[in-house]
C-alpha cells in the first residue's frame, strides 16, 4: 500500500522480522523494500541501515526534482533511438553507465522498465568487472557511506584508468540483444542469480537477479568479464 501512495512511493523501507526464509525474502525485495533485517540485530547495525537509507532518499529526491527535464529529454531521446538497428558505445565511469543505460533503454520493448535493468549490468561492469571491488568490500563501504568515495578512487589508480567497458545493442524484429565486455578479470556470477537468505540484510548482491526479472536472458561467459542479455520483442 506504501508503494501505491505517489506521496511515499521513494519512501525507503526496512523490513524487519524474524522470518529467514528465502520466499519471503523474495517478497519483500519485490514488493520494494530497501533492506531486509533479521532478529536479532544490533543497535548500530539498525542506525547503520536507517542512515543508509537516508543517503539513498535524499539522492531520489534530487533526481526526483529534474522529472519533468528527464521526461521530456528521454521523450526525445525515444524517438531517436526507436530506429536503430545496431550500435556499439564505450565507458569508463559509474555516472557514464547511467547515462548510457537510459539511452539504450530506448531500443527495449517497455523501456523505461528496462533502465534499472540495464544499469545493473553496467554498473557491475564497472565496480566489479574493471575496479574489482569484491561483493563483501561493497557491502561495507555502502555501510560506511564511502562506496561512491571508493569508486572514484579505484577509477583513477594507474591500473584501472584506462580500462573501458564495451556495449554493443543489436534489435531485430524478434529481439533487443545486449552485449557487455569489461577488461577486468571477472567474478563468480552463479550465486547471484538468485537471492537467499544469507544475503538478505545486505543492500548489494542483487543486480544480477533483478535484471533477470526484465531480460528473457542473461548470459555470462568465459570468467564472468563477457555478458549477453536478450529481451524478445
Amino acid at each position: 500500500r506504501i508503494r501505491e501512495d505517489g506521496n511515499l512511493y521513494n519512501l525507503p523501507i526496512i523490513m524487519q522480522t524474524a522470518a529467514d526464509e528465502t520466499y519471503q525474502v523474495l517478497e519483500g525485495i519485490e514488493a520494494g523494500v530497501y533492506w531486509y533485517i533479521t532478529k536479532p540485530y544490533s543497535h548500530q547495525m539498525l542506525l547503520t541501515l536507517v542512515k543508509s537509507a537516508m543517503r539513498s532518499n535524499r539522492r531520489q529526491r534530487r533526481k526526483n526534482e529534474m522529472t519533468d527535464f528527464y521526461i521530456e529529454s528521454r521523450r526525445k531521446l525515444k524517438m531517436g533511438m526507436e530506429t536503430l538497428t545496431h550500435c556499439e558505445l564505450e565507458f569508463r565511469k559509474l555516472r557514464e553507465a547511467k547515462n548510457i543505460a537510459n539511452a539504450i533503454s530506448c531500443t527495449f520493448p517497455k523501456s523505461a522498465r528496462m533502465v534499472g535493468a540495464i544499469s545493473e549490468i553496467l554498473v557491475n561492469s564497472v565496480e566489479h568487472g574493471n575496479l574489482g571491488i569484491s561483493f563483501e568490500e561493497k557491502s561495507e563501504l555502502v555501510l560506511d557511506g564511502k562506496w561512491e568515495e571508493e569508486v572514484n578512487y579505484r577509477s583513477e589508480l594507474s591500473e584501472n584508468k584506462n580500462k573501458l567497458v564495451k556495449v554493443s545493442v543489436t534489435k531485430t524484429s524478434e529481439y533487443v540483444k545486449m552485449k557487455v565486455i569489461d577488461e577486468g578479470q571477472g567474478f563468480y556470477w552463479k550465486p547471484y542469480f538468485h537471492l537467499d537468505s544469507s544475503r538478505s540484510h545486505k543492500a548489494n548482491g542483487r543486480g544480477i537477479y533483478l535484471a533477470s526479472l526484465e531480460f528473457d536472458t542473461i548470459e555470462y561467459q568465459g570468467n564472468g568479464n563477457e555478458v549477453i542479455c536478450t529481451k524478445l520483442i
